[in-house]
């Protein structure tokens, strides 16, 4: 077991960790940390939601101009 696993208590929390800590300054989408993650896309949403929670993370919306 992962040192990261064994505390966290959660892979794909621990990959979404990873993820930005490696990349601290790039904001994600939803769809490329399932894609990076190789995580299902509901245990990804709630994770970010855990995350966000937690205050690891800051959410930023999107909005497109039509």
């Amino acid at each position: 077991m992962d040192v990261l696993t064994a505390l966290f208590g959660n892979p794909i929390k621990v990959k979404i960790l990873r993820l930005f800590l490696f990349n601290p300054e790039t904001p994600f989408f939803l769809q490329e940390i399932v894609r990076r993650t190789m995580a299902p896309s509901g245990a990804v949403r709630r994770e970010l939601g855990n995350l966000a929670n937690a205050g690891f993370l800051r959410k930023r919306l999107v909005t497109k101009d039509i």
